[in-house]
């Protein structure tokens, strides 16, 4: 069968070992008809990717192409008559070699397959170079007797004309990793340095040039030169102006070599250039374009994506765009001023990261095996699951996939690189390894970061490519969303691709994903969303859904086990799938000693709050199980946070022309990161897709980051101006809460949210705007609230000083008459309750009770609770279910300056909060504190500090339950005993003093601003006496609890 060109959908095998589904059938209609089939993965580390870079281009940048039919690494390459020929090399290990030859044709961007193969004897690491449209192949490792065998003499030539092989002249001294260069202005090949075979590695300085013209029956002569003044293996070779370089290479121990030799072929010297190699490496690809020398990928102790730009005549480095994926023994060509980087090797897994691969087959397996997997790893036999987090790196860890059904069994083997981990204080890429799509359909995955700069980039190779049409999955580079669709094959069967990732940001991080797509429709595939915001103190509820029947619903949790830890707080349904509860800001439960139904959850308050660190999303992994079909899975984000939606976590479309970049290494931000718009003018804008629970009215609130080069924005939603224009102008970096004023949403769901850039400050240097989170605050106006008793004369009024322009006012005719309002609480969770009433002569002062509690202080007026605005903190309630609550406002009168028993009110929030009581906090203090008993404080009790003197203190242990920015406020006990009081947090004073003195016992709510606190855990809450009110007798404090406010 003669040459073919190859045009069939690529499989797209990556070291990130996804190239083990590739093309599996999944679900036959007649389960276990035939025996099960592995289709065959190649190496789970070895590439078949194929990327191009035009450094001549207007605007360069790396690209994928169509893949190589055959995944390999260590592989000969030359470029010749504007083809790409791709000849032996390593196809699962250094052991398994294959004798395929393939030729790349760029114009086209297909890839000719069938020709003639390489002739034995079958090697590794051989070298290829080309002259007058001939492609030599010479040295390597013969594996035929060994592995890896000896180094070789041979030399081999290709003529494409013909499709033939051709034996010639034999090198001098038999050699592997040895450089080859071609000098076509003199039609010569320089072989440069290299080694001898194992054990006893030796590192050459030997050097030979080939004349095809030379020796007898045209078989080409071998004529030693000068030897190389620094012995090196795999060094890169080049021919420039009529000179020859050795560029890097390896020392026998596996040192780098960071110099530079030049060689003149008249005086048959050698030189050791000035210049030193930016990032020396070892096992790159090499090729010389514009007269420039190009190194590319290679590894040190990791795999590097760096290419470093040899100039000889300037005797200069310069650094180049990095490679999409850091990668080994890749071969590198150019064909039209166009480098291209092809195969190779690469990472599959990272020491002390989480992995998950899943292993699928044809004909319906039963059961699934993969052994001896690496430590730390385990299989789901099953499903077919792969997870685990690996303890120990290696760079070639053999193993063996075995699935078996009723007819039989099939295995393949396969080899992990296991990485050692980056350096923590170094950006990574944090997201899951494995996902499955439904093929034919749209399909996204989220590619998260964790510590990435705004100057960060994702790339992506391997990604599913039609050969001669072009990608049919594309990576944003600066969200990190891959997005698209890959086509049903014809035959119905599913498709894998292993997909390396790249995270450029000063260094490289790589990372790998799995992406299976199936085509049976009785396969499930979750569709629900891969993201999910966890909000401090708020019910949380998450259903897996799937497009296919299910008969079993299970993930694998935060510590990697099958259905094992959560979120505190959070439980497992396993009957619905429903994952639910409320979240207390704790990654380290235990999971649930059994599965309990959703319908029987009993909430608690928690009596003391747990903590996370600031770190990425926490993830899980769910799945979803059809008996003899098959298992699809899909990760779980939890986007922790103070708020409802963080911006990372929303999806976004910014208009043509500009960038929008996540970014995740300012530990001011909420959450896990912010996303930066790089807007350059007056119009650009960008668009959020927010889900809104529940109709009814929200306080819109936005976390921002002001800076000198950022501009004007102006919000609406779904078409409607929101709010006024912002200015997000500061001379100095600052994050703020805007308030975007009241929005009435009439139905839940998907709404726009778009932010105009309309102008800017004129002194900003630009229009960038940053966005970190959005709060829709539940506002319950009065006049929309059903009344569900009342003892008295009510009305709703008009009003332009009040929140919509109305309100309600109550005719109390006496003390104790009582307002009853129906007010419907979307989601259970703990909140902080504030109202708002209008001042007016006539009122009076009110308690508030919920559900027939108690809440909060007695308020009024005229009792010196509202500081004269109107506005009411009641303190925090735990709502342990959404629905209907009733608030009754109690209304009595108030001291001589009410003239009656009057109660207007505005509207009623309820914001997200953390209540700590006073004497639950740890303590202690300089002098005397004790609990008191008081009916009207919260829980009725709180701590008393008996101070004696100015300078005095008590200092309790408060811990943030999660890193953000929190309003502080302090429910007290004045008195006319009571001095002035100032509190630090960490030793920074927070809010101005307080003076505690009151003629008689009061209560009341203080608001000490906002605080950030970079990382959760406890805070030095301290309180010092600073002095007291001339009227009062003492010193004391008297503290009932800490609430934070989001």
């Amino acid at each position: 069968m003669g040459p073919q060109t190859y045009r069939d959908r690529t499989m797209v095998r990556l070291g990130l070992g996804l190239a083990a589904l590739s093309y599996l059938s999944v679900g036959a209609a007649v389960a276990n008809a035939q025996a099960p089939v592995i289709t065959d993965p190649g190496d789970l580390k070895i590439l078949s990717v194929n990327t191009v870079f035009g450094p001549l281009d207007l605007k360069p940048a790396w690209k994928s192409m169509a893949p190589m039919p055959t995944a390999r690494a260590g592989f000969a390459i030359a470029a010749a008559d504007q083809k790409i020929y791709a000849i032996g090399g390593a196809v699962i290990n250094d052991c398994t070699i294959t004798s395929a030859v393939e030729a790349y044709d760029p114009a086209q961007d297909l890839w000719i397959t069938g020709l003639a193969a390489l002739p034995r004897p079958i090697r590794w690491r051989p070298s290829g170079g080309a002259l007058g449209g001939t492609v030599y192949v010479i040295g390597g490792t013969e594996t035929l007797q060994g592995c890896p065998g000896e180094p070789l003499r041979t030399v081999q030539a290709y003529d494409p004309t013909r499709d033939r092989w051709s034996q010639k002249k034999d090198l001098n001294i038999a050699r592997t990793q040895v450089g080859v260069g071609a000098d076509p202005t003199n039609n010569l090949l320089y072989a440069v340095g290299g080694g001898t075979g194992r054990p006893d590695f030796e590192v050459l300085t030997a050097v030979e040039v080939f004349d095809p013209t030379g020796g007898d029956n045209g078989e080409g002569s071998w004529t030693q030169k000068q030897d190389l003044n620094t012995a090196r293996a795999l060094p890169a070779v080049a021919a420039v102006n009529g000179k020859i370089y050795a560029v890097g290479g390896q020392t026998p121990d596996n040192g780098v070599i960071d110099t530079v030799e030049e060689f003149d072929p008249v005086a048959n010297t050698w030189t050791i250039k000035r210049s030193r190699m930016p990032h020396p490496r070892l096992n790159p690809g090499a090729a010389v374009l514009d007269g420039k020398i190009y190194v590319v990928g290679g590894r040190t102790d990791v795999l590097v994506a760096s290419v470093d730009v040899y100039d000889p005549a300037l005797d200069l480095w310069t650094t180049g765009l990095p490679l999409p994926t850091a990668r080994r023994g890749l071969g590198a060509a150019v064909v039209d001023n166009n480098l291209y980087a092809i195969g190779g090797d690469a990472l599959v897994t990272t020491v002390d990261q989480q992995f998950i691969y899943q292993v699928t087959g044809a004909n319906n397996p039963t059961s699934y095996d993969a052994f001896p997997l690496p430590d730390g790893l385990s299989i789901d036999h099953e499903r077919g699951i792969i997870s685990g987090t690996p303890i120990t790196a290696d760079d070639a860890f053999d193993l063996t996939f075995e699935i078996t059904n009723s007819s039989g069994s099939d295995s393949r083997n396969v080899t992990f690189y296991i990485a050692l981990p980056p350096a923590e204080e170094l950006s990574s890429i944090v997201s899951s390894t494995c996902v499955t799509g439904r093929a034919g359909q749209p399909f996204a995955f989220q590619v998260l970061t964790n510590n990435a700069s705004s100057e960060a980039r994702l790339m992506a190779t391997g990604l599913p490519y039609q050969a001669g049409a072009g990608p049919e999955m594309t990576i944003d580079p600066g969200t990190g969303l891959i997005s698209g669709t890959v086509p049903a094959t014809l035959d119905g069967s599913a498709q894998s691709f292993g997909v390396g990732l790249n995270l450029a940001d000063g260094s490289s991080a790589q990372s790998y994903l799995q992406m299976t797509f199936v085509s049976d429709p009785s396969f499930p595939v979750i569709t629900s969303s891969s993201n999910a915001a966890l909000v401090l103190n708020q019910f949380f509820s998450y259903t897996i859904a799937a497009d296919a029947p299910v008969s079993s619903f299970d993930y694998l949790g935060l510590d990697g086990v099958l259905d094992g830890s959560l979120p505190a707080g959070l439980s497992f349904d396993g009957a619905t799938g429903t994952i639910f509860g409320i979240f207390r800001g704790d990654l380290a439960s235990k999971p649930p000693a059994e599965h309990g139904a959703l319908e029987n959850l009993v909430a608690r308050r928690p009596n003391a709050i747990e903590t996370i660190k600031k770190e990425p999303p926490p993830r899980i992994q769910t799945l979803v199980k059809q008996d003899e079909v098959g298992t699809g899975t899909a990760p779980l984000n939890f986007f922790v946070s103070l708020h409802d939606f963080e911006v990372e976590a929303l999806p976004v479309v910014a208009s043509g022309g500009t960038n929008y970049v996540i970014f995740t290494d300012d530990p001011l931000t909420s959450g896990n990161g912010a996303g930066l718009f790089e807007s350059g003018k007056t119009g650009d804008y960008i668009n959020y897709a927010v889900s809104v629970p529940a109709s009814g009215t929200y306080d819109l609130k936005a976390g921002i980051r002001t800076s000198n080069n950022q501009g004007i924005f102006q919000l609406s939603i779904d078409g409607t101006n929101q709010g006024s224009p912002q200015d997000e102008y500061s001379r100095d970096p600052v994050y703020e809460v805007r308030d975007l004023g009241s929005v009435t949403f009439p139905s839940a769901g998907d709404k726009t949210f778009q932010f105009l850039v309309t102008g800017r400050n004129p002194a900003s240097g630009g229009y960038q705007l940053v966005f970190d989170y959005l709060d829709l605050v539940p506002r319950f106006e009065a006049e929309t609230l059903v009344v569900k008793a009342r003892t008295a004369p009510y009305e709703r009024i008009h009003d332009p000083s009040l929140s919509g322009s109305a309100g309600t006012s109550f005719k109390a005719i006496r003390s104790a008459d009582y307002l009853t309002y129906t007010v419907p609480v979307a989601t259970a969770g703990i909140y902080n309750v504030q109202v708002k009433t209008k001042e007016d002569g006539h009122a009076g002062s009110f308690r508030l009770w919920i559900d027939g509690a108690k809440q909060g202080y007695p308020q009024g007026q005229d009792c010196g609770s509202s500081g004269g605005d109107g506005a009411f903190d009641l303190g925090s309630i735990y709502f342990r279910s959404p629905g209907d609550k009733s608030f009754q406002f109690l209304v009595k009168g108030c001291g001589p300056n009410s003239t009656g028993n009057d109660f207007i009110l505005d509207y009623v929030d309820l914001v997200l909060a953390t209540q700590l009581e006073a004497e639950d906090l740890a303590a202690d203090a300089s002098t005397q504190f004790v609990r008191v008993t008081d009916a009207h404080m919260s829980r009725r009790a709180g701590i008393l500090l008996n101070a004696q003197a100015a300078g005095d203190s008590v200092t309790f242990q408060v811990t943030a339950p999660v890193a953000g920015t929190y309003g502080v406020k302090l429910g007290s006990r004045t008195g006319d005993k009571s001095g002035i009081v100032q509190l630090a947090i960490d030793g920074v004073n927070q809010g101005a003093a307080q003076d505690g003195y009151s003629a008689k016992v009061g209560y009341r709510v203080v608001d000490l601003g906002r605080v950030t606190f970079t990382e959760p855990g406890e805070k030095a809450f301290q309180f010092v006496v600073t002095g007291q009110n001339s009227s009062s007798s003492g010193y004391q404090f008297v503290l009932d609890y800490v609430d934070l406010i989001r």
